[in-house]
């Protein structure tokens, strides 16, 4: 599937919920291989792996 901007549309969705933002991964690895998002006063780490999956680890 190709996503051309910056919004998604779920199979989930109706028409009134507004649409799901995309980001680049690039944009937020920043060319790095991690980078850290905090959530409810959490920090977890977002890395990309040897095999390019990516892992969310608290």
């Amino acid at each position: 599937m190709d996503i051309d901007d910056k919004s998604f549309d779920s199979d989930h969705s109706t028409s009134q919920d507004p649409p799901v933002p995309v980001y680049e991964a690039s944009e937020l690895f920043q060319r790095q291989n991690e980078f850290m998002i905090r959530y409810e006063g959490e920090l977890y780490r977002i890395r990309i792996t040897r095999n390019g999956k990516l892992i969310m680890n608290k």
